[in-house]
């Protein structure tokens, strides 16, 4: 079985980075640690939402976003390659930490730094 590629900067990616929804390879390892009631941070489209989660992206609805959240502890904040688009990281990290109840899971999935396509 062969896998379809595209060509960036002289170097070969798989073709399926370029299609978007890369939270479908996290999706399932996030589900057996994001329980309970949780925000999904950045997901775009709906049906790339992590099941379950309350969706905050202003793509879908602009009465949140990364740095405006509703003022409630949650159990779990997932966020599938979203966090490297925001010039103010740190602070959204911080701010979404606050967010946690105690023992709460911030659940990150985001490219390497190696990672010339998606920089």
């Amino acid at each position: 079985m062969s896998i379809e590629t595209i060509s960036f900067k002289n170097n070969i990616y798989p073709k399926f980075q370029s299609e978007g929804y890369a939270s479908q390879f996290a999706i399932p390892y996030a589900l057996h640690v994001c329980k309970g009631i949780g925000y999904d941070i950045g997901c775009l489209k709906k049906k790339w939402a992590l099941p379950g989660a309350i969706l905050v992206d202003p793509e879908l609805d602009d009465e949140w976003d990364a740095f405006n959240l509703p003022d409630q502890k949650v159990d779990y904040i997932f966020s599938s390659h979203c966090l490297e688009h925001i010039g103010a990281w740190v602070s959204a990290m911080d701010y979404w930490y606050d967010l946690l109840k105690g023992g709460g899971v911030l659940f990150l999935y985001l490219p390497d730094y190696s990672q010339e396509y998606w920089g």
